[in-house]
Parts: structure tokens; C-alpha cells; sequence
């Protein structure tokens, strides 16, 4: 939830993604997906400064380690590349007990503005071998998959 304080939204975008199904990320180093609900087009409000993209999710790796990046790309000259490579997010965990790694991701990004309308998305990256999240789907709080639950992807983009 983004709370601004006197603060004007320009431009306010935001999307509600329901999930059906889980979204895996690769298993392998270097592999990627892009994550269901983050992709948009966005044109900014001229008088902006900067452009916010908030995005929240839900991800799981039972009992297991996670080793992933999640990094903001643009549709740019014909080609999808990362916005600023230092924008770039991590997130690392272990955990040996059955309960642990389960994950709302929070993620903002504050990035120069821009004129005309930006394809925006985020990709998430697998660091390592089997390192990979599991994403949108709920299991039981005994680690298993039998759950029908699903958390659903929203996305705000505003300018500021």
C-alpha cells in the first residue's frame, strides 16, 4: 500500500492481477520469467520529476533456499533491457524448518521520468541452480500443495 502525506499522484496507473495457477521461477542460474501482473504501459505526467513503480506479491520456497533479482525492464529500440542496472533487487533466504520462506514482496522503484508511453514489466532472475521461488500460490501451513488459494498482483504506477 503506498500512503503520500500532501503528497499528488500524477498520472495514477495501477492493476489487480487474480492468479489461477502458480507461476515458477527458473530452476537454472540465469534463467528468468516475467512476473504475471507486472507488465504496463505508463505515460507520465509532464510536469513529473520521477516515476514511482510499486508492485506487490506473494512468494514461497518451502523449506528450501530462494537466490533470486528482480529487475525493472523498459521496451526500449526494439528490445526489452533493465532499466538502470543499479536499480536491480535481491533476495536471498534459507530455511531448514518446514514453515519458513513464505514471502508478500513489497518492491518500489523511483526512476527518472520520461516523455511519451514506457512498456514497463519485471523480470525475475534466478541466481543459483534450484534457487528459484515459487510464486502467487498459497500452500497449507504444513507445506502442502493441496491449496486452492491464490494471492493476487497489484501494481501502482504514479508520477511524482
Amino acid at each position: 500500500m503506498t500512503y503520500g502525506i500532501q503528497t499528488a499522484y500524477e498520472q495514477l496507473y495501477y492493476k489487480r492481477t487474480s492468479h489461477t495457477s502458480q507461476q515458477t521461477g527458473s530452476s537454472t542460474t540465469g534463467g528468468s520469467i516475467i512476473i504475471l501482473g507486472s507488465e504496463a504501459s505508463y505515460t507520465p505526467s509532464s510536469s513529473s520529476s520521477k516515476v514511482v513503480y510499486e508492485i506487490n506479491f506473494y512468494g514461497e520456497r518451502i523449506s528450501w533456499i530462494h537466490n533470486v533479482s528482480f529487475l525493472l525492464e523498459h521496451y526500449s529500440s526494439g528490445a526489452w533491457s533493465e532499466i538502470n542496472t543499479k536499480n536491480a533487487r535481491s533476495s536471498a533466504q534459507s530455511g531448514s524448518a518446514a514453515q519458513e520462506m513464505r514471502n508478500n514482496f513489497h518492491l518500489r522503484w523511483i526512476i527518472p521520468t520520461w516523455t511519451g508511453s514506457k512498456d514497463l514489466r519485471l523480470k525475475l532472475l534466478t541466481r543459483a541452480t534450484n534457487y528459484h521461488v515459487h510464486l502467487h500460490k498459497l500452500t497449507t501451513w504444513d507445506g502442502s500443495t493441496s491449496s486452492t488459494d491464490f494471492s493476487d498482483t497489484s501494481l501502482i504506477i504514479y508520477s511524482v
